[in-house]
């Protein structure tokens, strides 16, 4: 599962009508879409609006941007994947060589059991 940033780079005058259609048609900020956020940046002659979400929902909301004419009468729209829930490998690799070690000196600790029983049952017999 990847994570998708969208920008919408809009006219200063556009900026509340991007808003109220990610809030109301794009259901960001209601119980259904948990973690998705709305951020806008202000810069010299236009707003950018960025929301970050699963791939599988960006397509809806790119859906819902070009709709009420983002990208298509005025501004511009982006989708860029910006991560990845892949695991790292460094960490993997980290993780698995703590485990073998936890589990080597288990192994040692009863094989070393094993020889003292060993002795003991030779001694009884």
């Amino acid at each position: 599962m990847a994570l998708r940033k969208i920008e919408a780079s809009v006219p200063n005058s556009h900026r509340q009508l991007v808003l109220d259609a990610l809030t109301h048609e794009g259901g960001i900020g209601h119980e259904t879409h948990v973690g998705e956020y709305i951020v806008c940046k202000e810069c010299e002659n236009c707003v950018v609006v960025m929301v970050v979400c699963v791939a599988a929902r960006a397509g809806e909301l790119m859906n819902v941007l070009t709709n009420c004419g983002v990208g298509v009468v005025f501004g511009t729209v982006t989708s860029i994947q910006v991560a990845s829930h892949r695991p790292n490998p460094v960490a993997l690799v980290q993780e698995f060589r703590d485990l073998k070690m936890k589990v080597e000196a288990q192994a040692e600790g009863a094989l070393a059991k094993d020889r003292q029983f060993a002795r003991r049952w030779k001694r009884r017999r």
